[in-house]
Order: C-alpha cells, then structure tokens, then sequence
C-alpha cells in the first residue's frame, strides 16, 4: 500500500490508499503507524464515505479487525432522513424485505417483537423494501402497525451497496459503524439470533456509558480515588 501511495500521486482516489494502509498496519498491531495513517486519510479526505470509520478506528484501534458498514443516507415513508453517520451511537438493524416475499411476511412479528422490546434503548430498525409496487407496500406496512421507519429502495442503491441479493437479509451495525451479524432467509431461530446480538451490544453500550460516568466522577473527585485509611497518632 505503502509503494502504491507513492506511485499514484496523481490519483484523485489515492487518499483511499491511506485508509487500506492503516487499516493493515492496525490489524498487523502496528497501532502508532495506523493511527497516524488513518490521520493523514482524514486529513486528505475529511469528507469521505469512510472518514467515519477512520475517526473510530483512531478512537478504538480494535474496530480494525471488524468490516466497517457502508455509509448511507436515505429518506423514509414519513419523511424522515437517517444517514449511518447520524445514527452513531446506536444499534442499527437493516431490514432487506418486500411485501412480495413470503418469507418476508413470516418475519414481520419478530420483527415487531424486537422494536417493542428494545423500545427507549439505543437501537434502530429501518425497514429496506425491495417492492415494486409502492401502493402495495405501503398498504401492508400500515395493515400490519409496521411502525419503524421504512425506506423504498426504488433504485437498488441499498441492496447493490450492502450486496443484497436475497430476502429477507437483516444487517445488524454496531453504535460505531461497524458490521456485527448478517443473514438472509427466516427460519425459527433467527429472532433469538438476533434478540442475542442486539442485547449484547446494548449491554456494551451500557457498561460503556456506567464507564465514562465514573471516569467524570472520580476527575471531578480525585480524594474518591483513594479509600480513606485509619491511623494512629501518639
């Protein structure tokens, strides 16, 4: 990679070099070269697709070994844009389906079972239809109370990105961007699959959150640090 960004100084896509670079260097434990690998991408493409990732690969170096989602942006049914960069911080789960599939149709309860459930928690479903028929999709999200948030993936953009090519596929990303479970097809398992992964990953987010609030805690009350000792004085 090294050799390459030398050689292509003239590319306008040489930035992304840099990110393959670091992301190489990290995973290879060479965690100071890779930091300031991802820097100078950032510095050189601020605004990239992948400059995210970066930012978190800085902050937590360990997310190199993981696929990095791809970022997105998109407009639901009720008017409401949700990009991958806006919903930093949650869980999000990708729902690839279509009225149309009938596999599709089994899954809409578990569905629903998990929206209720991790209901006021960090986490997001957005549903990704592959209909053809917008009357028709939206007539069975309404006739079913599908009340997360849907997208009509019209032109392909969202299948042909997260290379979807079967349904349902369900994508679960991680609070940082970042891939943690995928699966295609419905089989009796598949909700406490996922009922698993996303409590899992909510319970990081928590613990994380318990973390940073002790560490302002104990900054804020450095005597809280150290436990009081007894003594004795003559």
């Amino acid at each position: 990679y090294a050799a390459a960004y030398a050689l292509d100084k003239g590319d306008p896509g040489r930035a992304g070099i840099l990110f393959d670079l670091g992301t190489t260097q990290l995973q290879a434990g060479e965690t100071p070269k890779g930091v300031a690998t991802l820097r100078r991408y950032l510095a050189a493409a601020p605004q990239s697709s992948m400059a995210p990732a970066a930012s978190q690969m800085i902050a937590h170096p360990c997310l190199a070994a993981r696929q990095p989602a791809s970022n997105f942006s998109l407009k639901t049914l009720r008017g409401h844009t949700y990009s991958l960069a806006g919903l930093h911080g949650k869980i999000v789960l990708l729902d690839f389906w279509g009225a149309w599939c009938p596999q599709c149709r089994r899954s809409e309860p578990a569905l629903k079972t998990l929206w209720r459930k991790f209901s006021g928690q960090p986490f997001m479903i957005l549903g990704v239809s592959s209909d053809h028929k917008p009357a028709a999709w939206q007539s069975f999200i309404q006739q079913h109370n599908m009340d997360w948030p849907q997208y009509l993936d019209s032109d392909y953009l969202m299948q042909k990105l997260y290379g979807v090519d079967a349904f349902p596929t369900f994508i679960l990303i991680d609070q940082y961007g970042f891939l943690l479970y995928r699966s295609s097809g419905y089989g009796p398992v598949l909700q406490s699959q996922l009922d698993a992964v996303i409590s899992e990953a909510l319970q990081n987010i928590s613990l994380k959150q318990e973390n940073e609030r002790l560490r302002k805690q104990l900054d804020a009350n450095p005597l809280a640090q150290t436990p009081t000792q007894s003594v004795c004085t003559p």
